[in-house]
Parts: structure tokens; C-alpha cells; sequence
């Protein structure tokens, strides 16, 4: 990358940092589930028990990280430039600034240099309605996903290093590292940590390095190497991955509850405490009883964007102004993503081509797996695909310039802009009118509501 590379995506981070955190001070009380894990966070301040134990400790030690930043910088100013709620979703602004930074770095090498796809793919992230929310709230789901598209980054690098005697032992430890810090803060990256394995097994092969020169094969051939003959030539490398990402995880998981052995010791009591946790954890997850929200969705229901989940919302006495914070796709983008993506599984099969295959594989590991969730969920779990979708939309768009549609691209993404300008009040809390919201969420949209 130049200089003018990082000059731009260096902008774009900022103006991404502007769009998450501007008026982050609203509500001025907690929301949603903030009043869980700020709370839990400020428990490892003080060196408590972690008032929320249905998830591991990682994530909400990151929130605590970011309080104590920002309570430094006010005792450096000797007056409250960060308010409280400041602090709590401090962290969340980070790591969905981050994630537009490693969405560009991704998007630029599985694109061999290609700046065109990676900052389509960073600004379309950088724009995304779920991307926005979720990146204002003290939630553990923007952590998580961060830690995701770190891992899917190292996991591309893996592959190039595959098929050009690079550093592999490298790439594949950093790899399994990052996925295990996802899982440290939610379970869900055990789905993204599966589909990167399944990747790193099945197109490791230099065969899979050429995308538009490679020899032509019907369907039933690439399909035979895909299932038969990968397994059969690379099932000692997969049992080593899988290996590696087990081990790495159990490490970092075992690391992120030191705070308990600090405070209990690392006797049979502290580890007969992490027992309990995690079969409270078990318990929860696999509760009906525990997921009877009125924004409860399943799996099926994400991509189309069927169920979005208002964290937020109150109207004025006179019932002509609103203040409300959702979190859920634009249909805009969304719709067309799931279009891109049966066309790039088509063509990724049918060309052997490795980027399209890459996404396709790791968006298919982290949404289909919730289908085994037999409580369902809420449409935020899409979250760590959202770069997966924007690098799909970027590959498209990028394809449609190289037909001398380039006008297509500009109209598309002006057309984005004004939607999301559009929908700017409702993800940031922004006053807007009665008017308005109605016109955004229709009545003929009962679900939306």
C-alpha cells in the first residue's frame, strides 16, 4: 500500500469514528443491554464477582479497558470530558472503527491491490445501518466482530502464504489466536473460527490462486475436488489446523477468566466456579423461557431483513417528535447482497475462483450455523458478516466497472448514501419528526415496528 493509500483509509477511519460517536452521550442512561455489561465491566474495575455470567469475560474486559482510558483522560483535564455513558460504549466505538480499517486491508489483498474494491468495501461498511448501531452501544457484539474480521484477514493472508511459500505456521496461529479472542467474548466465533477452517483447508491448494485463467471444469469435476479430493489430499493439514485452533482457543479462553484467578486463586474452588458459569451459560442459551423478546427472530428471517430490533424509543408528549435507536440492514444493500452472493457461489464453483468461494464459504459457516439455535435470536447476530457483505457488493460493483457500467456504480451508491442519510436519526437517537419515522417504518410493516 502507498502513502495515499493510508491517507485515505486514515479519512475514512475518521469519518467513520465521527459517524459512531457523535452525540454518543445519548440516551444519558443505559439501554437495551447495556445494563448488563456495563455494569459487569465496572465489576472488574473494582475487582467483583461478574455480575454477568452468561458470556465469557473478554469482551466486557475490553469495555472496563475503555472506561479506564477515558476516566484517565478526565483526570488529566481535572473535569468529566467523558460522561459515563462516554465510557461505557467507548469500546464499541473503537472496535467498529476498527473493523471498517480491517474491512479496507482484506478488501485490498484478496483484490491483489485493487483500491477501488477495498474502499467501496470500507465506506459501504463504514455506512451500514447494523454497523452504525451496534458500534454505539456498550454490547459485546462489535468487539466480537472485530475480533472475526481480524481472523478472516489472517486467514486470507494464510491462504496467500499457501500458495506462495510464505509464512504459513505464521498465519495460521494468528488466525486461531484472533478467532479464539472472538470466542472469548461471545460463543459465535466458534462459527466464524469453523467456516475459516473449512476455507483454509479447501482452497489452500495453489490451484485455487488463479480465479480467471484457470482451466474451465463442468460443475460435477469442481465439486468432486471440492468434497472428494480435498478431503482426501489435505485431511492431515485440516486435522493440524483444527488442532492448532483448539488448543490456541482453550488457551485464551482459559486466560480471559485471570481475573477470577486473581481474585480466587487457581485453586479446585476458582475452577469449580468456571464450571458453574458455563453451565449456566449452557442453560440460558437452549432456554425458551430466557428468549420470549418481543424482537425475538430466527435465522431465516436476517438476511431479508424481516425483524429489525428497536434498543431505543420515546416520543414527545404531543406525539409529533421521536427518539429511537434500531439495529438492522438496509434493504437497499441486504437484498441485492443475497443476489451477489448465489451468483459468486455459481461462479466461485464454477471458475475454482478463490476470493468469491472465500466469502461465500465464510458468510454461509456464520448465518446457516444459527440454524441450530433452537430459541432463535435477534437480526444483530449478522453482524460479523456485514464486511463479508460489503466485500461482495465492492467485487460486483468493481465488475460492473470493468464493463463500462461505471455509471451504475455511482448511481447504486449515491442512492445508499441518501437512504442512510435518511435513516441517520434512527440509529443515532437524533430527534426526528412523527412524520418522518412513519414515512422510514410504515405502517404497512408491522414487524419493522
Amino acid at each position: 500500500m502507498k502513502w495515499r493509500d493510508w491517507l485515505f483509509v486514515g479519512l475514512l477511519c475518521a469519518f467513520s469514528f465521527f459517524l459512531r460517536a457523535w452525540h454518543l452521550e445519548y440516551p444519558d442512561q443505559s439501554y437495551f443491554d447495556e445494563i448488563y455489561y456495563g455494569p459487569a465491566a465496572l465489576d472488574y474495575i473494582a475487582g467483583r464477582e461478574d455480575s454477568n455470567t452468561v458470556h465469557p469475560p473478554l469482551g466486557k474486559l475490553q469495555i472496563a479497558g475503555g472506561i479506564l482510558i477515558l476516566r484517565q483522560f478526565n483526570a488529566c483535564w481535572g473535569h468529566k470530558l467523558f460522561s459515563e455513558q462516554w465510557q461505557w460504549r467507548f469500546a464499541s466505538v473503537c472496535s467498529g472503527t476498527a473493523m471498517v480499517l480491517f474491512t479496507f486491508l482484506l478488501g485490498y489483498r484478496i483484490s491483489h491491490g485493487n483500491r477501488t474494491v477495498a474502499a467501496l468495501a470500507a465506506f459501504l461498511t463504514s455506512i451500514d445501518f447494523m454497523a452504525v448501531a451496534m458500534s454505539r452501544v456498550c454490547m459485546l457484539d462489535m468487539i466480537n466482530a472485530l475480533w472475526i474480521v481480524i481472523g478472516m484477514y489472517c486467514c486470507w493472508n494464510y491462504l496467500e502464504a499457501c500458495w506462495n511459500n510464505g509464512r504459513r505456521c505464521l498465519w495460521a496461529s494468528l488466525t486461531a489466536f484472533s478467532l479464539a479472542a472472538a470466542t472469548a467474548c461471545k460463543w459465535n466465533g466458534l462459527f466464524a473460527a469453523g467456516g475459516c477452517w473449512l476455507v483454509m483447508v479447501l482452497l489452500r491448494n495453489p490451484s485455487w490462486a488463479e480465479t480467471r485463467e484457470c482451466e474451465k471444469k463442468s460443475i460435477v469435476s469442481v465439486w468432486k475436488r471440492i468434497l472428494i479430493d480435498a478431503v482426501k489430499e489435505e485431511w492431515k493439514t485440516g486435522c493440524k489446523l483444527a488442532a492448532l485452533m483448539a488448543a490456541v482457543t482453550a488457551v485464551v479462553y482459559i486466560l480471559s477468566y485471570m481475573p477470577l484467578f486473581l481474585r480466587m486463586g487457581f485453586g479446585t474452588e476458582a475452577w469449580r466456579e468456571i464450571w458453574g458459569y458455563h453451565t449456566l451459560m449452557f442453560s440460558f442459551r437452549y432456554d425458551a423461557k430466557q428468549f420470549t423478546h418481543s424482537y425475538l427472530s430466527y435465522f431465516w428471517e436476517w438476511p431479508l431483513v424481516l425483524r429489525p430490533i428497536w434498543f431505543f424509543f420515546e416520543s414527545s408528549a404531543s406525539h409529533t417528535k421521536v427518539n429511537g435507536i434500531v439495529s438492522f440492514g438496509s434493504v437497499l444493500f441486504w437484498w441485492p447482497v443475497l443476489i451477489y452472493f448465489i451468483e459468486s457461489a455459481y461462479y466461485g464453483i464454477k471458475n475454482r475462483d478463490a476470493v468469491r468461494l472465500f466469502l461465500v464459504i465464510l458468510w454461509c459457516a456464520q448465518w446457516l450455523l444459527w440454524a441450530s439455535s433452537t430459541t432463535g435470536g435477534f437480526i444483530y447476530y449478522m453482524l460479523p458478516v456485514v464486511p463479508l457483505m460489503a466485500l461482495t457488493a465492492a467485487v460486483v460493483i468493481d465488475d460492473w466497472c470493468a464493463i463500462k457500467a461505471g455509471w451504475m456504480a455511482v448511481v447504486y451508491i449515491a442512492m445508499l448514501a441518501v437512504v442512510f442519510v435518511a435513516y441517520w436519526p434512527f440509529l443515532s437517537g437524533e430527534t426526528a419528526s412523527m412524520i418522518h419515522f412513519k414515512r422510514c417504518f410504515p405502517g404497512w410493516l408491522p414487524r419493522w415496528r
